[in-house]
């Protein structure tokens, strides 16, 4: 390999002029036993030419050590191109990324590994109703769900969602295909998550004190617990076997009275009082405990019912 070097036949350095100052300067700024000393290449006289690629000096605030390459510029961005199967992003103790923005784009698939702290999509990632699979995919994203992360809600931190393993590994990506609408943001529905509530049932608890909640039945076996108030306790056709461990009937105070709402046709017309005949067999009431059931699905709860602790819905 040459190095051709360009300079200016009026430079001058030491009492030199030309080739000799030049080189009395190169002398004085470069020390080749050990390399004591560092390399300076000037943008002026001329560049740099190594091997016939002519390379000016436009790496400003940038060193390089060895195999690592170091920032040391903070006025502005910059921007690494890099041709490898493999980008690792560490700090000096060699953990983790930690110091400042990344923006990362890749055309093919790529790991993101480790713990992350947050992951934002930029503006423009994702546009109203473009394609959903425009946007990113998830996989192998089932191995770290369904390990006990809850809290919800605490609050001692994780909210992680958990998903039983026999829902399937794509069941994740239909839920969100399914709320945002097949193709179309924004468009969707909920019957993907209202199959899931039906299949595992849910456990439903209100605030604490003398809040009017309203909780539903989604077809599984779903345990509410009011917490106090004036609630209501919503059920449609199957909604499975459920339990309401603190209902307050009729008998208890204006600010703390529960409702049982069927929806209408539930039980064929019958009316409250109808439902609550021993004699139609949907009622029965023992040790304390009632108990609604139409043969297939049962509402069970503690103290007995009136025709007052019952109403319907269109």
């Amino acid at each position: 390999m040459s190095i051709a070097i360009q300079y200016s036949t009026d430079f001058s350095a030491a009492g030199f002029t030309g080739l000799s100052g030049y080189f009395d300067y190169f002398q004085s700024t470069y020390s080749s036993p050990g390399h004591a000393s560092n390399m300076w290449f000037h943008n002026n006289p001329g560049s740099l030419n190594i091997g016939g690629t002519t390379y000016n000096d436009t790496y400003f605030g940038i060193k390089v050590i060895g195999e690592d390459l170091a920032n040391t510029s903070t006025s502005s961005n910059v921007s690494f191109l890099v041709k490898a199967a493999e980008v690792t992003l560490e700090n000096g103790a060699g953990t983790h990324y930690q110091s400042a923005d990344m923006i990362y784009t890749a055309a093919n698939g790529h790991d993101l590994a480790g713990e992350i702290g947050e992951l934002i999509f930029g503006n423009g990632a994702y546009s109203s109703g473009s394609l959903a699979s425009t946007l990113f995919t998830v996989t192998n994203l089932t191995p770290h769900i369904g390990n006990g992360y809850k809290d919800i809600d605490s609050d001692g931190a994780y909210d992680a969602v958990e998903i039983p393993t026999a829902v399937g590994v794509n069941k994740v990506h239909d839920l969100i295909l399914n709320l945002m609408g097949g193709a179309t943001g924004g468009a969707g529905g909920t019957s993907v998550l209202e199959g899931y509530l039906a299949a595992y049932g849910t456990t439903q608890t209100g605030v604490a004190g003398n809040y009017d909640e309203v909780f539903s039945s989604y077809g599984g076996n779903d345990t509410f617990t009011g917490n106090g108030g004036n609630d209501t306790f919503r059920f449609e056709s199957g909604f499975g076997d459920d339990v309401i461990t603190d209902f307050i009937n009729s008998s208890g105070s204006v600010s703390e009275r529960d409702l049982i709402s069927f929806k209408t046709g539930i039980f064929g017309g019958l009316s409250a009082a109808d439902i609550l005949d021993p004699l139609n067999g949907y009622y029965s009431y023992s040790g304390g405990v009632s108990v609604i059931s139409d043969g297939t699905n049962s509402i069970t709860l503690t103290g007995a019912l009136t025709t007052a602790d019952i109403n319907f819905f269109a």
